[in-house]
Parts: structure tokens; C-alpha cells; sequence
């Protein structure tokens, strides 16, 4: 090694610092472009590969199959009417009447009177409702909507916050148990009947 002469200048920054080799200071400086050029060709091979996709799906939605081409052809289209809205409201029909109280009440009343166990007496249900709908100036209805109604006027439960239960409310569940008495009265007896005849 050797000995500094004392009459060498001190060495300058640039002697101190340890030397870099050229490939390391190319590394250095290409990195950041290398690392953007990677980002880069992955959005665009993204890109081209979901443009194809949805080219594919596009021309398959547009261009049926030879399955469904050949399904087209012996598929009869069943009706001519064209397919509802789907964004079609339930419920009543717009404009039409609802049950008013007397119309509830009447029902009940025509429920008592009847006490229906079975569609024939529905039926005289229906009947009877449909004659007081016609004096009164009120729509007639059909069987399965009026059953629908008491049906629904029985499991109903009292209105929160309000103490009283409306009348036809409460007349239904009275006549729902005598429906459910007469049902009980009516298997009773065809019991008893039963019992007799195997005792002959």
C-alpha cells in the first residue's frame, strides 16, 4: 500500500465515494420505466381480452346457435300476446271498489247465516253477497275472492295503538268458530252413525 505523499491534495467527494459499476447504474435508471412498461402492457392485453369477450357474448346473443336455431324452428309459439311488463303492480286493478265496512259486515252476516264448509256453500255464499251487492250499488264478486277476504278478515289480529277491533273483524272470528263447531258437529255425528251400523 501506499503511503499518501504530504504534499497530495486531500481526495476529492467524487474519489471517496465507493465507484458503480455501469450495469448496476443502468439497472438504476431503467427500472422505473421497466416496472411502467409492465403496467402498461397488462391494461392493454386486459383490455383486448375483455373487448373479444364481449364481442363473443354480443355475437352469441345476437346470432342463435345451431341447437337453438333448430329448437326455433319446432317450437310453436303458444300465444301471440306479448310478454307483460315486468315492472306491473300488484294488487286491485286501479278504479276498482274495495271492501267498504257494510261490504265486510254483509259478507260476515251471509258467512253466519250459511256457515260454509265446502265449495257448494261458498257458492250460496256467493250468491247471497252478489244479491246484496246489487241493491246496495256495489261490484259483484266471485266465490274465491269473497272466501279469500273472510279468510283473511279471520287471521287478521286488532290494528296496534287502536283499542277497539272493527266490527266485521270480530263477527268473523265468531263465525269462523261456528263453521269450526258445525265442522266438529258434523264429524260427531257421522262417528256415532258409523258406530251404530257396525253394531247391527
Amino acid at each position: 500500500m501506499l503511503m499518501p505523499n504530504k504534499l497530495d491534495p486531500p481526495p476529492s467527494k467524487s474519489q471517496l465515494r465507493p465507484s458503480i459499476a455501469p450495469s448496476d447504474n443502468f439497472a438504476v435508471c431503467i427500472h422505473p420505466h421497466l416496472v411502467l412498461y409492465i403496467i402498461l402492457s397488462s391494461i392493454y392485453i386486459y383490455i383486448t381480452k375483455m373487448s373479444q369477450l364481449t364481442h363473443r357474448t354480443t355475437q352469441a346473443t345476437t346470432q342463435p346457435s345451431s341447437t337453438q336455431r333448430a329448437t326455433q324452428r319446432t317450437d310453436a309459439p303458444a300465444t301471440n300476446v306479448s310478454n307483460p311488463p315486468t315492472n306491473r303492480r300488484t294488487g286491485r286493478q286501479q278504479g276498482s271498489q274495495g271492501y267498504s265496512g257494510n261490504d265486510c259486515l254483509a259478507l260476515v252476516n251471509f258467512v253466519k247465516h250459511v256457515q260454509p264448509l265446502g265449495s257448494n256453500d261458498w257458492e250460496h255464499v256467493h250468491e247471497l253477497y252478489n244479491q246484496y251487492a246489487l241493491e246496495a250499488g256495489r261490484s259483484t264478486r266471485d266465490a274465491d275472492p269473497l272466501k279469500t277476504k273472510f279468510r283473511a278478515m279471520v287471521s287478521s289480529r286488532k290494528p296496534t295503538g287502536d283499542p277497539d277491533c272493527p266490527v266485521w273483524i270480530r263477527e268473523a272470528k265468531r263465525a269462523n268458530m261456528m263453521i269450526k263447531d258445525r265442522a266438529h258437529s258434523i264429524a260427531f255425528v257421522d262417528e256415532d252413525n258409523g258406530e251404530m251400523g257396525s253394531d247391527d
